[in-house]
């Protein structure tokens, strides 16, 4: 372009036409800003008007002046009374770059002058009715716990607010080891019972099995496919049996994925002596009921010790015998008035022999 314009300039000059060539001034408005050009990049030349680099100029401007679009958001706050908000969308604005180039030329040939830029929406992506829809109950789930367990009820509370607020976007795998962290004394966790191979005893975030569980349950009511779980070794008495899910950092964790159309929000909240789990996303299409079946009941034997260290006919329990189980469970799901029953999985708990003391 620069050449031509150097040619044609020459041209007009050894033609002696004064009105063959002069330097006109243009003005680009666009918005609030405004774009100054000047010779020796605009030039009136053998009745055409020029303004070198003019392609490049006008993506300058167009970048300069363009309004991003603001998507609407979920804002997912679970501790509040209004859990969800779903903020406005706005449009956006951006220059009909092909009609400020006209009207250029066009502003140029005349002399030069101002030319008014002309913006046209840019509508955003993702709007607030198409957010609205992913902040249904899809699936809720209750357990209760002793209270009066100090520690065991701290490391309850400590992993259930970890876990509260979490969001899992569409097709996303949820790992309950990777959200809640170690149970380490460093993460605040303390030492309460836990089952280790088919016995009670003290470990560090004794409890969380009890988070991890409910919600494995409430993810199970929300239809979502489940990855990963693990049964304990003793039946507990909180959940049906073959509904349980332990959780060990390192070995054993509790994963699902979110197979739904959009984002899933977790809400874990402790009232009393009952933790509950809510999980929010696109509305369910259909019902689905747990169901627990004992297939087998291993009953435990119960060891009487005599001993010297009580006085006669006194009795004290050393261990408590518990009962085995065999257990199957099923989901049966309802929609449009069909019902159909799934099986779950197969599990086996063991039994504990009692073992009580007698005075000889």
């Amino acid at each position: 372009m620069k050449k031509v314009i150097m040619t044609l300039l020459a041209a007009a000059i050894m033609g002696a036409a004064p009105y063959n060539y002069f330097e006109p001034t243009l003005t680009v408005v666009a918005g609030n800003k405004a774009f100054t050009f000047c010779a020796p990049e605009c030039a009136y030349i053998l009745k055409s008007g020029y303004l070198l680099g003019l392609e490049e100029k006008i993506d300058y401007i167009s970048k300069s002046a363009y309004i991003m679009p603001r998507d609407s958001e979920i804002i997912f706050e679970p501790n509040k009374k209004q859990v969800f908000t779903v903020t406005a969308e706005k449009s956006g604005a951006e220059i009909d770059k092909e009609k400020l180039k006209s009207d250029i030329l066009d502003c140029l040939s005349v002399g030069g002058g101002a030319v008014r830029a002309v913006f046209r929406a840019v509508e955003p992506k993702i709007k607030s009715t198409d957010l609205k829809k992913f902040t249904l109950k899809r699936g809720k789930f209750t357990t209760y716990f002793n209270a009066a367990q100090e520690e065991r009820t701290h490391n309850i509370k400590l992993a259930a607010s970890i876990l509260n607020g979490a969001r899992i976007e569409k097709g996303e795998i949820f790992s309950f080891n990777k959200v809640v962290g170690a149970r380490t004394e460093e993460n605040g966790f303390k030492t309460a019972k836990v089952i280790v191979d088919g016995e009670f005893t003290d470990g560090l975030g004794g409890g969380v099995c009890q988070v991890s569980t409910t919600l494995y349950n409430a993810a199970l009511l929300s239809g979502v496919e489940i990855l990963e779980q693990h049964r304990h070794t003793l039946a507990v008495s909180y959940v049906e049996k073959s509904f349980d899910a332990m959780v060990s950092y390192g070995y054993a964790d509790l994963k699902f994925k979110n197979t739904t159309g959009g984002p899933l929000f977790i809400s874990a909240k402790v009232d009393g002596n009952a933790l509950s789990v809510v999980i929010y996303g696109e509305k369910l299409d259909k019902k689905i009921i747990r169901q627990s079946v004992i297939v087998k009941v291993n009953e435990p034997t119960i060891k009487t010790v005599l001993t010297d260290r009580l006085g006669t006919g006194e009795e004290r329990v050393v261990t408590s015998p518990k009962i085995g189980y065999v257990s199957e469970g099923y989901l049966i799901e309802i929609k449009d008035g069909e019902e159909t029953r799934k099986f779950l999985r197969k599990d086996e708990y063991k039994a504990v022999d009692g073992v009580t003391e007698v005075g000889a």
